[in-house]
């Protein structure tokens, strides 16, 4: 979603790019709703058949097809809906557009170690062992084959599709997601087959328990750097008591600001000279 608000943002900034922004972000929107709705489908497909095998590894490739196509793997919809974005930078002259393909490489490896995370949650065992419905099987089939396909198909983005399939596109895509699965799978052999389960063993809300994690690490530092800090402390609590005549005087001057803004002379003033600026820059334009 991030990156197809950067399309409508470059369509907003820059109308060039209208003509190649727009249909990138119709084939990203594509891509993102049948990778997304596969994943979502998936998750109650893999519980429930966990007990039967064959059906069982079914449904763990199709998580992962999707899930590669959400990183932006080689010959994935994702691929090609990158390539379509990229493409459409290629008529900005800017500084910044090397910066943002950095940016969006960087979150291909992002989207691919979130993607292990998940992978590594749904294989595990699960409490859920009903047979799902046919409409369920169905509808998710279908998913995965958009999501493997209509990219593909779509006219529009046979130029991105094409290109995507060049040496350079496919070097472009293929190392992010490769560097995130080599970081997952070190991860993997350094913990998992350890049995040292613990550590990938994240309770409900995941974002909170990084945070608290976060919180106990600086706690840590600054308990540790705290005696070192009071001498410091001491003496800039001195310098306050010394200058606190100057510090009372200086407490009354927002006081006095606010007094002064509130005039209504002052105030119609400013108004006046922010007309006349705004009316100033709208001539430019």
């Amino acid at each position: 979603m991030g990156l197809m608000t950067v399309g409508v943002g470059l369509a907003l900034g820059w109308p060039q790019t209208v003509a190649t922004v727009l249909p990138a972000i119709g084939i990203y929107a594509i891509h993102h709703a049948f990778a997304k709705g596969a994943l979502f489908l998936g998750v109650g497909v893999v519980a429930a058949v966990e007990r039967h095998r064959p059906t069982y590894r079914i449904a763990v490739g199709g998580l992962i097809l999707a899930s590669l196509a959400l990183a932006g793997a080689p010959f994935t919809s994702g691929a090609v809906a990158k390539i379509a974005l990229k493409l459409s930078l290629k008529a900005l002259q800017d500084s910044w557009v090397s910066g943002l393909n950095l940016l969006l490489t960087l979150a291909a490896l992002g989207t691919t170690l979130l993607m292990a995370r998940f992978l590594f949650v749904m294989t595990r065992h699960s409490s859920v062992h009903d047979k799902p419905r046919f409409g369920i099987w169905l509808s998710w089939a279908f998913t995965i084959l958009l999501t493997a396909a209509a990219a593909w198909l779509l006219p529009v983005a046979q130029k991105d599709a094409f290109k995507s399939l060049q040496q350079p596109s496919l070097w472009q895509a293929l190392w992010p997601v490769a560097a995130g699965i080599l970081i997952a799978g070190s991860v993997w052999l350094k913990v998992v087959r350890k049995k040292w389960r613990p550590a990938l063993s994240i309770p409900q809300g995941d974002l909170l328990y990084v945070f608290s994690a976060v919180y106990r690490l600086l706690l840590h530092f600054v308990s540790v750097r705290s005696k070192r800090l009071q001498p410091y402390m001491s003496a800039v609590l001195k310098s306050l008591q010394i200058q606190r005549p100057g510090l009372q005087a200086m407490r009354m001057l927002p006081l006095w600001l606010e007094n002064r803004l509130t005039d209504w002379q002052t105030a119609g003033l400013i108004f006046v000279i922010l007309i006349a600026c705004l009316f100033a820059w709208s001539l430019r334009l």
